[in-house]
């Protein structure tokens, strides 16, 4: 037997640590009789970890002729510790358990072996003729070749009615040595499992359903950071899907070497993914640069040991499994604090609560395995209620994330159709609006007018003033051009001192004489600005659809010339395109 610190080079220390080991096993075990667990005929379960007798077969060689040798009574010993959490081993473990069924109890019974990740294991059962009856079990045995299939591992086991019943079981596993063993009416065990499917059916449900939502909200946003929540939610539910045996019951049952690795695949999808979700959400990239910079190579390293999984010792795989979940998730869970506390971020607050759930739900399965909280629904399906949680925790941010991504995009939207500086529509929405107003006109049989105006005065404003005065000239003028125009009209900035009115079904060219002149006045009115007013003028030129032009274009162009027109003529007036 051989404990963790048996990984350092120095076989002297791992020598001294199994010794160690035994000794302490010993001791806690000393000299007294196998015991004997009482199976109440009315118990649906009969926890067995008072009953187990524990024998280390450093060999690997022994077989159940040989434990069960006269001379290997004394051989097995009580457990130092709980059962269900003795450490690592790489050797085989024989288990030697007594049970008593009451006279007449001759009610079926199954052994359960509730951990999933057990490699080999295998139960002689003894036969009224003597003899064993050997059912096999453990992740590297296909689903078909159990007597009972199941998420768990279960064994037919039939004790003798009114007598003592000695089982033995050979456990090998290359990790924990975890033997949470019960002995379960059958009865009782198909209405439990019933009930747990069901259950389990819900929490899946639930999950897929935040998936496939996630996923439509992708769809309709095109927002990565909903794909990459479903990547997420995807690989929690393959994990917790492999923490609860369902993986190798139904996803793999007859593949032994996926079954073999897949715990550690699971492990690095989720850290893989809860790294890539949590830098995309919390925008640290953006936010904090030099961390995004630690925590990149961190997530290629994950990708990099998923793909490299399936040629790795399983020893190897194992801790840097182990290493990198725990890694990742503190580096996660220590950015998302500290984002969340510094700088008051919401995803932050979101992820750092959402990673918490599981943690707790956790703490209280461990603390349940150790008799420090009692055996419960909520303590047994601790950790799937904190997935649940957390889960849905992120759901709720990302559907607040909806409207902040809406109000980016309107932004964006806005930034590009807008002039930021007046509110007026730019050069961009200009181009875009003059043709459709010009094909309504053409089938209305409209007139359009093109007004084009240069400000006459905007650089002696800024040189003397300041450019913060320009600004002020160059909003109030566009608010007095709105209140010139009618609300049918467009009004556009298209450059430092320039803008375009397209003014639409004008009778005839006084109409849009008179529009030109009353933009002169408005634009002539002296602004205040702080202690000084500012005065400006503006020289117009007037093209008119279909008069002078037929394309946008040109249109433009004889607008622009008629202008030139204007300044020409003395500037703060207008002029009609010839």
């Amino acid at each position: 037997m051989r404990c963790r610190l048996d990984f350092f080079p120095w076989a002297l220390a791992g020598n001294l640590c199994a010794a160690l080991i035994a000794l302490v096993v010993a001791t806690a075990a000393g000299a007294a009789d196998d015991p004997v667990v009482e199976l109440d005929p009315q118990a649906a379960r009969v926890v067995l970890n008072d009953a187990l007798l524990l024998y280390v077969d450093t060999t690997g060689q022994l077989d159940i002729d040989d434990v069960t040798r006269p001379e290997m009574a004394n051989r097995f010993v009580r457990p130092a510790g709980d059962p269900r959490n003795l450490g690592h081993i790489y050797s085989v473990v024989w288990i030697k358990f007594t049970v008593r069924a009451a006279p007449g109890d001759a009610a079926a019974r199954v052994l359960e072996l509730a951990y999933p990740f057990a490699d080999y294991v295998t139960l002689y059962v003894p036969k009224p003729e003597g003899g064993f009856r050997m059912s096999i079990g453990g992740d590297h045995s296909r689903v078909s070749d159990r007597e009972i299939p199941d998420r768990l591992f279960l064994f037919p086991a039939a004790p003798t009615p009114g007598g003592d019943t000695t089982y033995f079981l050979r456990y090998q596993n290359l990790g924990l040595l975890s033997l949470p063993l019960s002995i379960w009416r059958d009865d009782a065990l198909r209405y439990s499992r019933d009930r747990e499917m069901l259950l389990l059916g819900g929490y899946y449900g639930c999950l897929f359903a935040l998936l496939l939502f996630n996923l439509a909200l992708f769809a309709g946003l095109r927002a990565r950071v909903y794909l990459a929540y479903v990547v997420y939610t995807a690989a929690m539910i393959y994990f917790m899907a492999t923490q609860n045996g369902l993986a190798n019951l139904y996803i793999y049952p007859e593949l032994p070497a996926v079954a073999d690795k897949s715990n550690y695949l699971s492990v690095l999808l989720a850290a893989t993914s809860i790294m890539l979700f949590g830098r995309m959400y919390l925008g640290i990239g953006t936010a904090s640069p030099r961390i995004d910079r630690w925590l990149v190579p961190l997530q290629w390293l994950g990708v990099a040991l998923t793909v490299t999984l399936p040629f790795l010792p399983r020893l190897l795989v194992f801790w840097t499994t182990m290493f990198y979940g725990i890694i990742v998730i503190s580096a996660v869970y220590t950015v998302a604090l500290y984002h969340w506390l510094a700088v008051h971020s919401r995803p932050a607050a979101y992820v750092s609560v959402a990673i918490t759930l599981p943690v707790v739900g956790a703490a209280f399965l461990f603390l349940r395995n150790f008799g420090y909280f009692p055996v419960n629904w909520v303590t047994e399906h601790g950790l799937q209620i904190g997935t649940m949680f957390e889960m849905l925790v992120l759901s709720l941010g990302l559907a607040e994330q909806i409207a902040v991504i809406r109000r980016e995009r309107e932004e964006a939207r806005r930034a590009a159709a807008e002039d930021t500086l007046t509110g007026l529509a730019n050069r961009a929405q200009l181009d875009a609006r003059l043709p459709q107003i010009l094909a309504h006109a053409r089938r209305a049989g409209h007139r359009v007018g093109v007004l084009w105006i240069d400000l006459d005065d905007l650089k002696p404003i800024n040189d003397r003033h300041g450019h913060a005065a320009g600004d002020a000239l160059l909003r109030r003028v566009g608010e007095r051009m709105r209140e010139v125009v009618r609300g049918g009209d467009f009004v556009a900035r298209v450059g430092g001192d320039e803008f375009v009115v397209v003014a639409e079904a004008r009778d005839n060219d006084d109409d849009f004489s008179a529009l030109a002149a009353r933009l002169n006045d408005g634009i002539a009115t002296p602004i205040e600005h702080g202690l000084v007013q500012l005065r400006a003028s503006a020289s117009i030129g007037v093209a008119v659809f279909p008069d002078h032009a037929q394309s946008e274009a040109e249109l433009l162009q004889r607008a622009d010339r008629a202008m030139y027109e204007a300044k020409a003529a003395g500037r703060n007036t207008y002029r009609l395109a010839a």
